[in-house]
């Protein structure tokens, strides 16, 4: 069979552009979802508005002709979240909120010589009665999480019950990336846990925030109704897991190589510690940010270890822990736990 000349195959301009209009057209149907999730978390301004009005009329006219199916059935079976769905942020723990000890001395009608409490009972674990332990969380809680499964396994009364359930990109702030809230209460009732130690926040210092509320407005990463939500979602995850008789111990986030980032993260630890002192006896909070630096405070990759030799404790990146500063961390962790528990020694 003869090909035709050439010239004759060329494809006229017009139909060219038509077929890319059409292909770009039907990439944004079959994405429109994820589109319109991308619009949603942006930060508040001219830009998430319009984008909102561009993609609103793309997700109707998906939906009416099912090209949102497609997308939705290849992430539910790589286990995704359904894009579709909108996440809501919500707790069901009715346990009330413990005051801390200084808004307890102020109340008006709090006493100041009140009796001396009894010392809590401590609950005993050992070789033959194991704590059901879990580590999770973002990225910066891997390390420290894997170090503290490694202390448990010399302790020997400590049972982390499955691998350390590091997700990175993740966090609190965007329930669609990853919805923490259901993930961890559904892992405590599966898991039988006693304890969890849990790492977010490395993810968290941007205005961008999902699973609100309807009619529920947030300004940009520091503003009143920003830390509002958070603190709401930090005190909703502790309460709902201690609800379940699960202890939380919280890591604070580290001082970085950068100086910018670390003052977010200050916000961000000055929730974690609060809402953890708010609960004293159901939840702990490590200031890893004091553990990792030099005497004055700095950021520093290296420490001096046991024998008295300089080692790295940072990773290269300036923000995650090298394995020395992992151990570094599930000493104390395990420190925080010691004062819930009696973990006995393996004889």
């Amino acid at each position: 069979m003869t090909l035709p000349p050439a010239e004759e195959r060329v494809v006229p301009a017009r139909a060219a552009i038509l077929t890319i209009v059409v292909a770009l057209l039907l990439g944004a149907l079959l994405n429109a979802d994820m589109l319109r999730r991308t619009a949603e978390t942006q930060p508040e301004g001219w830009r998430r508005e319009t984008g909102l009005r561009l993609v609103a009329p793309l997700t109707h006219t998906s939906r009416m002709l099912r090209f949102d199916e497609p997308r939705a059935a290849a992430r539910s079976a790589l286990g995704r979240p359904d894009e579709r769905a909108k996440v809501v942020v919500t707790f069901r723990s009715t346990v009330p909120a413990v005051r801390s000890p200084t808004e307890l001395t102020n109340h008006p009608r709090a006493t100041r010589t009140a009796a001396p409490r009894r010392a809590p009972h401590k609950p005993a674990f050992s070789r033959s009665r194991k704590l059901r332990l879990l580590a999770a969380g973002d990225s910066l809680g891997i390390t420290p999480g894997w170090a503290l499964y490694r202390l448990a396994e010399r302790n020997g009364a400590i049972n982390p019950v499955a691998p350390v359930d590091g997700r990175v990109a993740t966090g609190l702030a965007r329930p669609d990336v990853f919805d923490w809230f259901d993930h961890l209460r559904r892992q405590a009732k599966k898991l039988r846990l006693n304890a969890v130690v849990l790492s977010f926040g490395g993810n968290d210092d941007q205005s961008a925030i999902t699973g609100l509320r309807s009619g529920v407005r947030i300004g940009s990463f520091g503003s009143r109704s920003w830390l509002r939500e958070y603190r709401r979602r930090v005190g909703g995850v502790i309460d709902d897991l201690t609800a379940s008789g699960v202890y939380v111990v919280w890591l604070g986030l580290p001082v970085t190589r950068d100086a910018a980032q670390t003052r977010r993260f200050e916000v961000l630890n000055r929730v974690f510690s609060s809402e953890a002192l708010r609960r004293p006896d159901r939840a702990a909070y490590v200031d890893t940010s004091k553990l990792l630096v030099d005497p004055k405070g700095r950021y520093t990759d290296y420490l001096p270890g046991t024998d008295g030799d300089l080692v790295r404790v940072r990773a290269e990146d300036g923000v995650h822990f090298d394995r020395a500063g992992g151990d570094l961390i599930a000493n104390h962790v395990l420190a925080a736990l010691r004062t819930k528990f009696v973990l006995q020694r393996r004889p």
